[in-house]
């Protein structure tokens, strides 16, 4: 078993601590055959410094804007292809309906790469978490932006839908 004292144990969580989580770092410590009970008070003098030592939590929370922003861009597209459809339907209103079409095929496609992309960052970032910690916060933050931007832009593209189908057809 390494010998070590509290400093040396803390030391070592400071110089790693913003990139790996206490949890993945205790685990590393007890691997490599230090005392649990040292380990575990290195720890929580470490986890009681001020200044809370979130390790990637920071990295998978702006990857997590990041994705929810680029649904907000999807939003905003599907908001172009309705109003340029407008433009168009004022002088050719046959041609309004075949731009918005084609405007909502590349759309909806757009959305499916993007669920796709998100559950496959999820997974990567699930099967990782023991490998690549750091890589792991910032694959399930983003995938998770992504996944769920996509999920709540199903609602909110349903009902833009169909107050542009109605605004399309005009008064009856």
């Amino acid at each position: 078993m390494p010998e070590a004292t509290l400093e040396s144990l803390l030391a070592y969580l400071r110089e790693h601590g913003e990139r790996y989580s206490s949890r993945y770092l205790r685990d590393e410590l007890l691997e490599q055959g230090y005392d649990p009970a040292l380990v575990a008070e290195a720890i929580a003098a470490y986890d009681a410094e001020p200044g809370k030592h979130s390790g990637m939590l920071w990295a998978g929370c702006s990857a997590f804007a990041i994705g929810i922003a680029v649904t907000l861009v999807n939003l905003g597209l599907l908001v172009y292809v309705f109003l340029s459809g407008f433009a168009v339907g004022g002088a050719y209103p046959s041609r309004a309906d075949a731009k918005v079409g084609e405007g909502l095929k590349l759309w909806l496609a757009l959305l499916v790469v993007e669920l796709v992309v998100g559950l496959v960052l999820l997974l990567a970032g699930w099967l990782a978490r023991e490998g690549a910690p750091g890589w792991s916060t910032l694959w399930r933050g983003l995938g998770g932006g992504l996944a769920l931007g996509v999920i709540l832009i199903v609602p909110v593209s349903l009902l833009l839908f169909g107050i542009c189908v109605g605004m399309l057809k005009g008064p009856r």
